[in-house]
């Protein structure tokens, strides 16, 4: 039988009463008229501490569903990873950016920085904050119903959409010891795979990982020259993802995914191996 899991506040946690209401209209939706859950059946929920409360259901409302707490696991990890993966991801038409995050958190990707660069097409700046912070919120919903779906305990952060110089320069003050690549196109550069194996696990690798690595994608289009070489003077390094030109999103898929393997290598052994 197939446990769900839901995300929550931990405001929304009784604990000496051992109870739980779950009140987001959405999530009260699933259970109630998608999922069709019956009063004694079980359902996990996480809240942003990272604990984990297995529940059964009390009663249904319209607006909140009622549960008790059968068993409390404090802060689990989902996510054994020694680094964190954090992807600058432009702004992309239609569909394609919200699918990006959606697919960035089932891979385990923690932070995601929207950018503008002088190629994205969509455009959401200051001017237009009430719209931004309306597309802030959506994204946040997007994530958070994504880290649901594939069992995380917490949702990647996101940020405000900001120039692609100021999330460089923010991401070289947060960590002075992690690593930055930048996604150039075709075979400009060594492939991310061979460039992030050497950092790392090479002869000139540093004494002690790095705890973050950032990779930024560029847009449809591509990055301009200018923007490639402000890149690197900030500290960015190289990369490429191969001779065939990819999507923004695709890309940002690709690229999360080699890079959240170097971090499940480096984790725990595999239960099952090839002989």
């Amino acid at each position: 039988m197939t446990i769900h899991r839901f995300i929550i506040d931990s405001s929304q946690v009784d604990r000496e009463g051992g109870r739980v209401k779950l009140v987001d209209p959405r999530q009260v939706k699933q259970l109630t008229r998608v999922l069709r859950l019956e009063k004694g059946d079980r359902i996990d929920v996480v809240d942003e501490n990272g604990t984990l409360y297995e529940l059964n259901i009390d009663s249904f409302s319209n607006k909140q569903v009622d549960a008790r707490i059968s068993k409390v696991h404090e802060e689990i990890d989902s996510d054994s990873r020694p680094f964190r993966i954090t992807v600058v991801l432009p702004l992309l038409k239609g569909g394609n950016f919200e699918s990006a995050l959606q697919k960035l958190t089932e891979i385990g990707v923690d932070t995601i920085i929207p950018v503008s660069t002088e190629r994205t097409i969509v455009k959401v700046d200051g001017e237009r904050a009430p719209k931004a912070d309306e597309k802030l919120r959506r994204w946040m919903s997007i994530l958070k119903e994504s880290t649901e779906q594939c069992e995380r305990t917490r949702p990647p952060q996101i940020v405000s959409v900001r120039p692609l110089e100021k999330a460089l320069n923010d991401l070289r003050r947060a960590d002075n010891s992690g690593f930055t690549f930048i996604c150039v196109e075709r075979s400009q550069a060594p492939h991310l795979v061979t460039t992030v194996y050497s950092r790392r696990f090479g002869e000139a690798s540093p004494a002690v990982a790095p705890s973050d690595i950032s990779i930024v994608i560029g847009p449809e289009g591509g990055f301009s020259e200018q923007e490639i070489d402000q890149a690197i003077s900030l500290g960015c390094i190289p990369c490429s993802l191969g001779g065939n030109i990819l999507r923004s999103e695709t890309a940002a898929i690709v690229a999360a995914s080699l890079v959240a393997s170097f971090g499940e290598i480096s984790g725990s052994p595999p239960k099952y191996s090839i002989e």
